[in-house]
């Protein structure tokens, strides 16, 4: 009987993308602000929600939870494909993938359970405001109502981000004639394009956010 010898092989081969000559540090360069912008974006927002005590509140609580997962997401995928274009490397070794894969996984399971978990909080907010911080908090407000709507606007835009970006990802490999560089770029939009307009949209529409950012830029001044 032969001896068979297997070979395991840690190292996975990666289709990669078509640049044009010239084009890959412009690329680069551009996914690099992008990374970093995100990244600032979503940071602020999580310090500015641990520094503020006024912000302790089970919304934000919740909310904390969205920048975080946001800064994972793109962390996850961005700096690695950035690496992959600027240095023509096509391979990955299987920990890495695996690891990069659960990450992307938990991002993409994590949105949703945010998403859902928030719109609870709305709904008890908007529909049962004398009760909402007896159940949610134990100090009791009236104006819950009002900044519960105020901030729907705000939850209901990054779900339909969301909503339209994985739209777009998911039709684009239902069509055998989408160039094969058009899909890898559509299917990383709903790692990018969320982390960088979610902060964004949160920051604009609500106003207890940008007036405590704007409060706390102030006292940074003042102390320089």
């Amino acid at each position: 009987m032969e001896n068979l010898s297997i070979i395991v092989s840690f190292e996975l081969t990666l289709d990669p993308f078509s640049i044009p000559f010239g084009a890959k540090y412009p690329i680069f360069l551009f996914g690099i602000f992008i990374y970093i912008f995100s990244a600032f974006c979503n940071l602020t927002l999580l310090i500015l929600i641990i520094m503020t005590q006024s912000l302790h509140k089970p919304i934000y609580f919740i909310m904390f939870s969205l920048p975080l997962n946001d800064f994972i997401g793109i962390t996850s995928m961005l700096p690695k494909v950035l690496f992959d274009i600027v240095t023509e490397t096509n391979t990955t070794y299987y920990p890495l993938c695996v690891l990069q894969g659960f990450l992307l996984h938990m991002y993409g399971g994590g949105v949703l359970f945010i998403l859902a978990a928030m719109a609870f909080d709305r709904y008890i907010a908007i529909c049962m405001p004398l009760r909402y911080n007896a159940l949610m908090t134990p100090r009791s407000r009236s104006d819950a109502k009002s900044k519960a709507i105020n901030t729907c606007v705000a939850q209901l835009s990054i779900f339909i981000i969301y909503e339209v970006v994985g739209t777009f990802t998911i039709l684009s490999h239902r069509f055998k004639n989408v160039n094969a560089d058009v899909q890898k770029v559509m299917g990383m939009l709903i790692f990018l394009v969320p982390p960088l307009l979610n902060p964004i949209v949160y920051g604009l529409n609500s106003h207890e956010l940008r007036n405590n950012l704007l409060k706390l830029m102030r006292r940074k001044i003042s102390k320089m």
